[in-house]
């Protein structure tokens, strides 16, 4: 939890840094493999330190009691599942490394249709 973004702006910012020694090898991938092969480490990694899976009723002590700004961006947008946030946040990294439009929109409209197919009738996961 030591740096902690405040914005998906931010959070590209980041994992620019985080990435940095790896970004010619980033380059020869495709955006589909760049995201497979990023899941499970990187976005494990930022699911649990940028406390993507915050949430209000959390009895955690070392989580903060207000929402992460991060957190609260994305709810804004209608994405509150920690697993969407952080290919959101790894997808736009991406595309901003290859100078590719981030397109939010679509991005976040393709996790609310996934949504919508499990009874989510706005295509947001409230539980």
């Amino acid at each position: 939890m030591d740096i902690l973004p405040q914005s998906i702006e931010e959070a590209i910012e980041i994992l620019k840094g985080f990435y940095s020694k790896h970004i010619t090898e980033i380059l020869k991938m495709s955006e589909n493999e760049f995201l497979s092969s990023s899941h499970f480490g990187a976005g494990m990694f930022i699911r649990n330190e940028w406390l993507l899976w915050w949430h209000k009723d959390h009895d955690y002590k070392e989580w903060p009691k207000e929402q992460p700004k991060l957190n609260t961006e994305f709810e804004k947008i209608g994405i509150t599942h920690a697993d969407d946030m952080s290919s959101i946040l790894l997808t736009s990294f991406y595309r901003n490394l290859v100078g590719k439009e981030l397109n939010l929109t679509e991005q976040v409209k393709r996790y609310q249709d996934h949504w919508k197919q499990y009874g989510y009738l706005d295509g947001i996961p409230r539980d």
